[in-house]
């Protein structure tokens, strides 16, 4: 089995040394030894052998307990820097296993070591003569030989260590949770489809076998003319992960179902919801543009405010989804999956996948685009409430209220670009720390050992570096994150927190001073009521507090998911909290959607703007209508008048042929008889005209 896994590693592994072993191994057991020790070179080759063999299977075996002594050692310093929890235990049970009856060093662990051919067991004789009075303590100071008895401890680290568990941690993995779901149900239902497929082609097989009977007495069936042989196998539906293989044949799907139905439903609405925040920041940036001139500087500021935050939260959005578009699968399900749920299953497939280095960059654009969309309107709000404030203030103690437009617009610009340039320098710092965590999880995914390779010749070995010197270089470089409360993994997190927090204390201040101004100057403010400029500042003061309060409103669930895994120890309750975060990314959509309505219905310049347009509109539907009501009218006159001219020759041709026979005939044949005798016809015209030029005359006279 390992030559054949060594062929497809290319690696260089020969079947010499196991022989070997074997030879003398059954020298040992069966006391043939004087069979092979022919000459001194046999009985030294013999005396290795045996004490490899008293290392491997002699029970509290001396040689044995050098190497597990080192193991030990090393596995409780790596459980140390790694922050794996319950090391003493997990040390105590080590020592009971490593030198227990079913020993934790076995023939394979030797076998792998000296069945390279330029590092067999005469070049380690060679390198380490301490071999020769004492093989245990040699193979303890072998650094290939321990590299490869540290699957085990990759393993515990993998599973148990709190440093890969910090993803589980952080907004990335919330936000990408079904998503995951939707991918991995995915591959189960695709494997499911090539199973039943699988299926149906070997019951087709089957049943041609059965029912064709052999002419002679071969009993094989040939089946090549279905085109079924070849075409689909088992493996083939595994898609080189068998985990994800095992669960789909074994039905352990309903959870992880239920799980991709909610997050579609989830997209489903997460759609239509950005189709209407796009159409109303497009509608409200074509009122801005309308009555700019207009609006006072706040205002133009507040709706620009919206509209960019608006522009931000589309974006982080286009970014997100863009997984969905790409059969991209996320990370590989670990082999313990019969004592996790489904939540945590999905979660920790987002663990390898989220901090890859080539997809770390574009989760951490769409994760800077969501949060400065969420702080910037923040922000950007409370900046604007400050000002008015300030201005209501100055003009209740009879102060000039005019503020420059260039200081105004500088300060908004100044705040606006203090987020920009912060979360872009917390972000390149969580690129370079997110490097290790990558380099972390590829050698905890992956869990092989640095093999010993060959130069290029059959003698001279590549030098090993230590498997355990590089878990505890990366556990190091990782546990910063651990120690200082994962300050670079959850930044977006604190900075949504620590801005909500100063903004909720700076909007709380802002209300109770305005309520506290308005009660000391009550004779003042019963005066201002009838001005306009004031009551307009006011009525932008109350718009400001109501869209501050939305905001509040929308981030409150997601907000608290986010706080609630930080301090959250157990695995399977952040996964849990991870599944409803996608409900609480659904509330938060109301900033976006109500804050446009808010602006428009409470301030009167938009509110007309919009009024005039739907007017405008309205009349120029109504003119079209009518216009082309006119014409079917027309269209109905016309008809009804031929219908009435028709209606009237029909009633003509009727009394006509209600008239006597006689005068009927005798009036049919005077005008036949005049419509036909030409001369009669001319006559009248001449004596007409005759009649009238004699008028003339007699009037001219």
């Amino acid at each position: 089995r390992l030559l054949r896994s060594s062929e497809a590693h290319s690696l260089q592994l020969t079947d010499s040394f196991a022989k070997e072993f074997l030879r003398y191994a059954y020298a040992l057991v069966c006391t043939k030894t004087r069979l092979i020790t022919n000459t001194e070179a046999d009985e030294f080759r013999l005396f290795l052998f045996s004490n490899l063999f008293r290392m491997l299977y002699e029970e509290n075996s001396e040689e044995r307990g050098f190497i597990c002594d080192v193991l030990r050692q090393k596995h409780g310093e790596l459980y140390t820097r790694c922050y794996v929890p319950d090391s003493d235990e997990r040390l105590q049970r080590f020592k009971v296993r490593c030198n227990s009856r079913v020993p934790f060093i076995n023939f394979l662990h030797v076998f792998q070591r000296f069945s390279v051919p330029c590092s067999s067991l005469d070049h380690f004789i060679s390198t380490s003569p301490l071999a020769i009075s004492s093989i245990g303590r040699a193979l303890a100071a072998d650094t290939a030989f321990m590299n490869y008895l540290s699957g085990q401890l990759v393993i515990n680290v993998k599973s148990d260590s709190e440093l890969p568990s910090l993803v589980l941690k952080t907004r990335l993995l919330l936000q990408h949770f079904s998503l995951a779901a939707v991918k991995l149900y995915g591959q189960m239902d695709a494997i499911n489809v090539c199973l039943a497929r699988f299926q149906e082609d070997h019951a087709i097989i089957e049943g041609f076998g059965n029912s064709t009977e052999p002419e002679s007495g071969d009993n094989s069936t040939d089946t090549s003319e279905f085109g079924l042989v070849g075409n689909i196998s088992l493996n083939s539906c595994c898609d080189g992960n068998q985990v994800i293989c095992d669960m789909a044949a074994n039905g352990i799907t309903e959870g992880f179902k239920e799980l991709s139905d909610e997050a579609w439903h989830g997209i489903y609405i997460e759609g239509g919801l950005l189709c209407l925040v796009l159409l109303m920041t497009i509608f409200l940036t074509f009122l801005l543009i309308k009555t700019s001139h207009h609006l006072s500087t706040a205002t133009v500021l507040f709706v620009f405010n919206i509209i960019f935050s608006n522009v931000l939260f589309l974006s982080s959005f286009m970014f997100l989804y863009s997984d969905l578009i790409n059969d991209q699968t996320y990370g590989r399900v670990s082999d313990d999956y019969n004592e996790k749920s489904a939540n945590l299953i999905v979660a920790e497939t987002l663990q390898t996948h989220l901090f890859g280095s080539d997809q770390f960059r574009r989760h951490l654009v769409q994760e800077t685009l969501f949060s400065l969309a969420q702080n910037g309107s923040l922000i950007g709000l409370i900046h604007l409430l400050l000002l008015v404030l300030v201005v209501i203030s100055r003009s209740m103690t009879g102060k000039s209220t005019h503020l420059a437009r260039r200081s105004v617009v500088a300060v908004f610009a100044f705040v606006w670009m203090f987020l920009i340039i912060s979360h872009i320098i917390f972000s390149m710092m969580q690129i370079s720390a997110i490097r290790n965590l990558d380099e972390l999880f590829t050698v905890l995914s992956t869990g092989t050992a640095r093999q010993v390779a060959c130069k290029g010749n059959e003698t001279d070995p590549n030098p090993v570096l230590s498997d355990y010197d590089a878990i505890a270089s990366l556990c190091d470089k990782t546990a910063v994150f651990h120690a200082l409360g994962a300050y670079l993994l959850r930044g977006h997190t604190l900075f949504t927190v620590i801005f909500l927090s100063v903004s909720i204390l700076i909007f709380g201040s802002t209300v109770f001073y305005h309520h506290h101004m308005k009660k000391q100057n009550a004779i003042l403010q019963a005066g201002l009521r009838d001005n306009y400029p004031h009551r307009r500042r006011e009525m932008l003061f109350h718009t400001l507090l109501l869209s501050i309060a939305t905001f509040f409103l929308s981030v409150l669930g997601q907000t608290y998911i986010e706080l609630a895994v930080v301090w959250e120890e157990d695995k399977e309750r952040v996964a849990q909290l991870s599944r409803w975060y996608h409900v609480a990314r659904i509330a938060a959509f109301i900033d976006p959607v109500l804050n446009p309505l808010i602006v428009v219905l409470r301030t009167p310049l938009l509110r007309k703007q919009v009024v005039t347009q739907i007017s405008s509109y309205a009349n120029e539907l109504r003119s079209k209508m009518g216009h082309q009501w006119e014409s079917v009218r027309r269209s109905r006159d016309s008809s009804s008048r031929g219908a009435a001219r028709k209606k009237s020759r029909t009633a003509r041709s009727l009394s006509v042929s209600r008239m006597p026979t006689s005068e009927a005939e005798q009036s049919s044949e005077m005008s036949v008889s005049l419509r036909n005798n030409k001369p009669v016809t001319r006559l009248a015209r001449s004596l007409s005209r005759v009649s009238i030029n004699t008028r003339l005359i007699n009037a001219i006279v």
